[in-house]
């Protein structure tokens, strides 16, 4: 079951990523969570990446199931 989920995840998240808005906008969430850690900054970090898979997985819901989240 896991591997179904696994492979699920792996293909939305590379249909996801097929466009430069999306991949730049991932990269950014990425640079904000390393940024918050660097500073130590453990509660920005935390909501940072919070926002980011929340953003993401509107995304991935968006593009499997056709609607807006």
């Amino acid at each position: 079951m896991l591997g179904v989920v696994w492979d699920v995840m792996r293909e939305s998240r590379e249909q996801w990523l097929q466009t430069n808005q999306r991949a730049h906008s991932s990269l950014d969430a990425h640079r904000r969570i390393l940024a918050a850690l660097g500073a130590h900054d453990g509660d920005t970090a935390r909501r940072a990446a919070a926002d980011h898979i929340k953003s993401v997985g509107e995304g991935i819901l968006r593009l499997i199931g056709g609607s807006k989240v």
